[in-house]
């Protein structure tokens, strides 16, 4: 299937190359799940060799609906139902009564899963500039990731996806990982319990978004900014300067264009912090054949990217 997604909706924005089901107005978080296609469970089954002998210790996890074996995993291994994810935004609501989801969707043959909400009550107005709080929960159904849930933040003008940076707590800024036990639910109630923490710190956040969007910035300020975020080392190789110099030159691209000069913010460190952020959703180099769903997991979950956004992050506040 074209970009390796299995099922997709999303509320009135369509993306994915046109892929899934558009929808023209919000609707609650169970009615999401089924539009989006993933009203469907897993199920454990042994495995067999072909002299029918039961392997210990391994399964697979099976579709129930389609009966495709999705993957292999230990004994241990307890599967998290897509309902759980949609059943945790239903009640998240309570943090958040705007709360409202975006977009959901799944991966390969459903190996993958995810459910981003938007949180229009803990937004951000810095003139033009919008930046819209979302948490985003994931689910791996064959041991590729654990159950995550993580807050991160959008810029309407551009739509690319930002670390949201969390002050007093960087465990918190990763989100929360709930792995496939025996004790996965009660795990589940704490991190829903703890999301409260992280409202609370989204205000700190606004505050030093706030900080960065009144310093003015100098071509040198951001070159210290670029060298703060992936260093300032010289490559050993001629083709690693001209990736660097390519990059670079990317960035600064991407600081004089519209994306970066929004009324309000233009000109800014704020502005150059997501000259880096747009360049690493959008232009950095993805060493993949699936280049979608591998900007997806670097972009949102975990990969350079992520690393990189923190660097810029602490870089900027450091130079405030």
């Amino acid at each position: 299937m074209a970009a390796n997604i299995n099922s997709f909706a999303s509320l009135r924005l369509p993306a994915w190359h046109g892929l899934g089901t558009i929808l023209e107005k919000p609707i609650g978080a169970i009615e999401f799940q089924e539009v989006a296609g993933l009203n469907w469970t897993v199920s454990d089954s042994p495995i067999y060799t072909s002299g029918m002998v039961e392997i210990q210790n391994k399964k697979a996890i099976v579709r129930d609906d389609t009966g495709i074996p999705l993957g292999v995993v230990g004994s241990d291994y307890v599967p998290i139902q897509n309902e759980i994810l949609f059943q945790t935004l239903k009640e998240l609501g309570e943090f958040d009564t705007e709360l409202v989801v975006e977009t959901a969707g799944s991966l390969g043959q459903g190996e993958t899963v995810w459910a981003l909400a938007k949180m229009p009550a803990m937004s951000l107005k810095m003139g033009k500039d919008v930046i819209n709080p979302y948490i985003l929960l994931m689910n791996g159904h064959i041991g590729n990731h654990s159950l995550r849930i993580l807050p991160n933040s959008v810029r309407v003008v551009c739509q690319n996806t930002l670390k949201m940076a969390l002050k007093e707590s960087s465990s918190l800024s990763y989100g929360f990982q709930i792995k496939h036990s025996s004790n996965a639910m009660e795990r589940l109630l704490i991190a829903k319990n703890s999301l409260k923490e992280v409202c609370q710190e989204w205000e700190n956040s606004k505050k030093q978004i706030e900080k960065l969007a009144d310093t003015p910035i100098t071509d040198t300020t951001i070159e210290e900014l670029i060298s703060g975020t992936f260093g300032d080392k010289k490559s050993k190789s001629s083709r690693g300067e001209t990736l660097n110099e390519n990059r670079n030159n990317k960035i600064w691209e991407n600081f004089k264009s519209p994306t970066c000069n929004v009324e309000g913010t233009s000109g800014t460190l704020w502005s150059a912090f997501n000259a880096i952020t747009e360049y690493l959703d959008h232009d950095s180099i993805l060493r993949s054949e699936n280049k979608t769903e591998a900007r997806f997991i670097n972009n949102l979950i975990d990969g350079p990217s992520i690393k990189y956004k923190e660097s810029a992050w602490e870089t900027a506040l450091a130079m405030v």
